[in-house]
């Protein structure tokens, strides 16, 4: 389709338009240039509709392949060994519905269902770049948001922000992934107020890498200017890439037994009696196992969130909605020992050996290493029920807030 198309189907006599684009035209992809510059006039056209003619709800969506059609069963294999998930028809027909039926608040003009083609590795440069991204963050575009509200305002998960710097990395350097998060700092959360900022930047500035390209390590900012021209700094971290995820050794199966006399919690009721403020799409605390000031086990298992309720922050190579739900064992211990909540501010080193899928029980174990009535930290170990390691964390800290208590206690 092009511009010159609207002169055969007239918008103005439509209530809704539905373009089929490709997540090529977004991502583009090696060998298809000129299908993705088709792609991309779909997308423009999308928008050119919706600013000439707004009474109609035009959306382009940029599908990724259909388990049907074209997809032959080979093809499909070659797709999963490459990473790119295939759309079942079913969920592809929903979320056209979806998309049919737009929420009242902000329906979106161009969507992409799928993920991103796989990109070449690129030969390395010598000299040491810097890289922006910049994003506009809407309530409306994030579902999830409304999932994690301290008082009444919804606020960015530190978890989010970091797992954002780290897929813009491995989108900006393709075939590698990122393995250690490091010295993570929240110096002004997100919150979704008044004071929301139009446009939020990250910045990623190389600091070193290898000669061979198998290791990069870029420090990254999240910044954004407010309504009187002053640069507010949000979140700042140090993201090791490498093409190569090393294996995970050294660390023993944690034990699930509990402590003398410790009846396990249900996960459901720390959510109900407000020990934890989480929604559902953040609810994964399925039992904690043991609990003393020394130590905390937890079970986890959180159902697949859709991709509609991930918004702008999807699942990849990080799960920023597990990742929350690993975090709550620190909030736990504090509402226990100090009966308090606590958020975190500061991380020393995260190291991530595999994606923590949806949909699979996991278990959790914190090892307090310091506190006090105004901080607790502790590192983290992350494994699936055979033992496998697939996260580990040292030096997490949580800022311990009576203050906080009574914010969450007044939006309940």
């Amino acid at each position: 389709m092009s511009f010159a198309s609207l002169h055969v189907v007239d918008p103005a006599a439509s209530e809704s338009a539905v373009l089929f684009s490709s997540v090529v035209g977004f991502y583009g992809n090696a060998g298809q240039a000129d299908y993705a510059m088709a792609n991309e006039i779909l997308n423009k056209t999308a928008h050119y509709i919706r600013r000439h003619v707004p009474s109609c709800h035009v959306v382009s969506i940029g599908w990724g392949p259909w388990d049907s059609g074209m997809v032959t069963p080979e093809l499909k294999k070659a797709f999963e060994a490459q990473n790119v998930r295939v759309i079942p028809l079913d969920v592809g027909a929903r979320m056209m519905v979806e998309e049919l039926m737009p929420s009242a608040a902000a329906p979106a003009t161009q969507v992409v269902v799928g993920n991103a083609p796989p990109r070449p590795l690129e030969a390395p440069r010598p000299e040491l770049r810097q890289h922006e991204t910049r994003r506009k963050l809407t309530l409306a575009a994030n579902p999830f948001l409304n999932d994690h509200r301290i008082g009444k305002n919804a606020v960015l998960p530190a978890t989010a922000a970091a797992v954002w710097a780290a897929s813009s990395a491995e989108q900006l350097y393709p075939g590698m992934t990122f393995h250690i998060l490091e010295n993570y700092k929240v110096l002004k959360g997100i919150v979704f107020d008044e004071d929301l900022s139009e446009e939020y930047v990250l910045s990623l500035k190389e600091v070193s890498k290898s000669a061979d390209g198998s290791k990069v390590v870029l420090d990254a900012v999240i910044f954004s200017q407010n309504n009187r021209g002053r640069t507010l700094y949000h979140y700042s971290l140090r993201i090791t890439l490498v093409k190569d995820i090393p294996a995970a050794t050294g660390d023993k199966p944690i034990s699930v037994q509990a402590d003398p006399g410790f009846q396990p919690i249900p996960g459901h009721t720390l959510y109900e009696n407000g020990t934890l403020f989480h929604g559902p799409a953040f609810q994964g605390v399925e039992k904690v196992l043991s609990l003393n000031k020394a130590r905390l086990t937890m079970q986890c298992y959180l159902p697949k969130v859709s991709e509609k309720t991930q918004g702008q922050f999807p699942v990849q190579t990080g799960n920023p909605f597990i990742y929350d739900a690993v975090v709550q064992s620190l909030l736990i211990w504090s509402q226990v020992f100090y009966q308090a909540p606590c958020l975190p501010s500061y991380m020393v080193r995260l190291e991530h050996f595999k994606t923590i899928p949806f949909d699979q029980t996991m278990i959790v174990s914190l090892d307090v290493t310091s506190e006090s009535e105004t901080a607790v930290v502790g590192d983290l170990l992350v494994q699936d029920t055979r033992g496998q390691t697939y996260i580990r964390i040292t030096g997490l800290q949580g800022t311990i807030s009576p203050r906080l208590k009574q914010i969450i206690a007044a939006s309940n």
